[in-house]
């Protein structure tokens, strides 16, 4: 009884609102075959897909509710009508419009098919971007030995700029803008930032102890945010043929670029050619190894290299500057070679080359290298960024890398595993 009183009450709903619509159609004089009800249909099919995309879960509906019953059996029902659509077609053949009736037929049916697909399609598409954007992003921790819900500064507007089209223009417009970084840079720069500092550190629970420096010392945020630790504080793993990470971050490890499609999410795919920017190297590192180093703005923000070699200058990659948090990755991996960046080459005696970059992200004012070419020590440091979100990404070539199992274990599933610098990542199989 009380699915009857829900459906009747839909019903009512729907025939009132087609009602008033056939009124204004008279008011406004609209004489193009019947207006009225042609509209009504195509509405009524697009709000009908629509509501059934929102009821899908993959290719399967979910069972019927009370609410359901409402909108579709109810208002969806009483607001379309097939019974006045036929007659009006016999009307109009008994007045001798044949050929009007033909073509209010085919078009009624046409644009109701187009309707319903698109109305479908729009909320099967528009559910699944919420599903990307809304669910919390996850991270397994090394230390405690589980999974965690990442704490994203500034998430509200991540989720608004890179899940709403408005947002999205916004990017486009302002955001991923060099000016609009150098500006944000600027702030932090100045004396006021500094009131920053003790809250960012209490919200974000950022261990004073490993600072080389006392927090009464940094005169701006940025002095903060590009902090240096104790030495002791990240020892770096023993053993030549151990790879360390380069910096704090939660990290992604792929083992054959060419061929996977998990890159924070099912179906993404890694442009090496674009990324390197250098036919040369895309083709030497085909079939090789990434490590994906993502730093948050509570890491520490310096970086160093994963073995001992000999390192050449690095080249600066132009681009523009937008996040590379999960929120935005999710969406558009190619923000990685769409970024600035800088590249080096580091050549190590015992697996030769191996590319390490550098990506800029909004509000990094400045990629900062501080080492100097030529020969270098795992664990040494190559630079730093200043403030903002921020990425490392390591490319070894084929077979060069064997990565740790637990994240091989947790990339494969789209899951960064946090890990500090100096700690192993891996190891050169063949060492």
């Amino acid at each position: 009884m009380i699915l009857l009183f829900w459906i009747g009450l839909g019903s009512a709903i729907g025939g009132s609102v087609r009602y008033l619509l056939d009124l204004l159609v008279i008011q406004v004089g609209i004489d193009v075959l019947p207006f009225s009800t042609l509209f009504i249909n195509v509405t009524g099919s697009f709000l009908i897909g629509w509501l059934a995309g929102n009821r899908t879960t993959g290719s399967v509906a979910t069972p019927h509710s009370y609410n359901s019953h409402f909108w579709i059996t109810g208002i969806c029902g009483g607001y379309t009508t097939f019974s006045t659509f036929t007659w009006q077609i016999i009307e109009m053949i008994k007045a001798g419009q044949g050929q009007e009736a033909g073509l209010y037929a085919a078009g009624s049916v046409s644009f109701g098919l187009i309707s319903v697909w698109l109305g479908f399609s729009i909320a099967v598409r528009k559910r699944i971007i919420a599903e990307k954007f809304g669910s919390p992003i996850q991270f397994y921790s090394r230390e405690s030995g589980d999974l965690k819900v990442e704490e994203v500064y500034g998430e509200s507007f991540l989720r608004w700029a890179y899940g709403n089209p408005l947002g999205r223009l916004t990017i486009v417009l302002i955001v991923k803008r060099f000016w609009f970084s150098r500006w944000y840079g600027w702030r932090m720069d100045r004396p006021k930032s500094h009131s920053k500092v003790k809250s960012f550190i209490w919200k974000f629970g950022v261990d004073v102890s490993e600072f080389a420096d006392p927090v009464e010392s940094y005169r701006t945020f940025n002095e903060f945010f590009y902090r240096k630790l104790k030495s002791e504080a990240r020892p770096i793993a023993a053993n030549e043929s151990v790879v360390a990470f380069s910096a704090d971050g939660r990290h992604l490890a792929i083992t054959d670029i060419s061929v996977a499609d998990i890159f924070y999410i099912k179906g993404q795919r890694f442009n090496l050619a674009c990324f390197t920017d250098d036919t040369d190297l895309s083709r030497e590192f085909e079939g090789g190894s990434i490590l994906i180093s993502r730093l948050c703005p509570s890491d520490y923000h310096r970086f160093h290299f994963p073995i001992d070699g000999v390192a050449d200058p690095a080249d600066r990659l132009p681009g523009s500057l937008r996040s590379v948090n999960p929120l935005a990755l999710r969406r558009q991996l190619s923000i990685l070679w769409e970024n600035r960046r800088e590249r080096t080459v580091l050549k190590s005696d015992l697996i030769g080359k191996v590319l390490i970059f550098e990506i800029g992200a909004t509000c990094v004012g400045r990629i900062h290298q501080t080492y100097a070419p030529g020969s270098v020590s795992k664990g040494d440091e190559k630079g730093y960024f200043s403030f903002g979100g921020s990425c490392v990404v390591t490319l070894f070539k084929k077979n060069a890398i064997r990565f740790d199992d637990d994240l091989l274990e947790y990339s494969a599933k789209g899951i960064e595993t946090y890990a500090k610098m100096g700690q192993r990542c891996g190891e050169m199989p063949y060492i």
